[in-house]
């Protein structure tokens, strides 16, 4: 069975509540992969590494990425928490006070 992967927006986020807990060789391929759009070719010739080095550490950082959130969901709260809020300042922009409010108390209730 093929494993799905993340897709770039996803990966970035992942790297940004996850990236400090991985190795430094996998955090930078995987920077250079999705904050700045390089090739495997580019990114071993930035880190100075062979081409399966720099696919090695992205694909390793990847599924450790993958595995923190499965088991943290720290990136899913954030968004779902976002999409909330937006919710609620849209309600508040539509002078719809008591419905943001009970909406704003199910985000803060549920942990932000």
């Amino acid at each position: 069975m093929k494993e799905e992967k993340p897709d770039i927006y996803k990966l970035s986020l992942l790297l940004d509540f996850y990236g400090q807990l991985l190795t430094k060789g996998q955090f930078d391929a995987l920077d250079l992969h999705c904050n700045s759009d390089l090739s495997m070719s580019e990114i071993a010739d930035e880190l100075g590494i062979s081409r399966q080095g720099a696919y090695d550490f992205i694909n390793k950082g990847r599924q450790r990425l993958t595995d923190f959130e499965d088991k943290l969901k720290l990136a899913e709260r954030f968004t779902n928490n976002k999409i909330k809020l937006l919710e609620v300042k849209e309600l508040l922009q539509s002078d719809k006070k008591e419905e943001a409010l009970t909406k704003l108390d199910g985000v803060i209730n549920n942990g932000i």
